[in-house]
């Protein structure tokens, strides 16, 4: 992990990890103790199925990503959100699955060279 003065590869996103759970436990402590506050009445619009569905195809993409690639499981994942949770037609669904999709591929696979999978279709 290296030292402030000599980072190492994984420095970064230790500090990073450890930033955003602190900032989560302080989220949820807060919402915990704070319950009848007007702020907490913000959240009521969220349904609970959206969870589900963004849960759901988090952990379906997650275990596809080798098997199927990384274009093909982005695509698909980011067609399906954008249609259940967006609620927008089909081309407008489509459209920016791919131009998400191809963008980033060009930044991580292209630009920063990080080795993405391509599965069974793209070999």
């Amino acid at each position: 992990m290296g030292s402030l003065g000599n980072p190492g590869p994984g420095f970064l996103p230790f500090w990073v990890g450890v930033a955003l759970a602190t900032m989560s436990l302080t989220l949820i402590v807060g919402s915990l103790l704070d319950r009848e506050k007007p702020g907490v009445q913000a959240a009521e619009g969220i349904q609970r199925q959206h969870v589900a569905w963004m849960v759901g195809g988090l952990l379906l993409y997650t275990l596809l990503l080798e098997t199927v690639g990384y274009p093909v499981t982005t695509f698909l994942l980011l067609s399906a959100l954008v249609k259940i949770l967006g609620q927008r037609g089909w081309y407008t669904v489509l459209g920016f699955s791919a131009l998400a999709t191809a963008g980033s591929y060009a930044l991580f696979g292209l630009w920063l060279g990080v080795p993405l999978p391509w599965g069974i279709f793209l070999r």
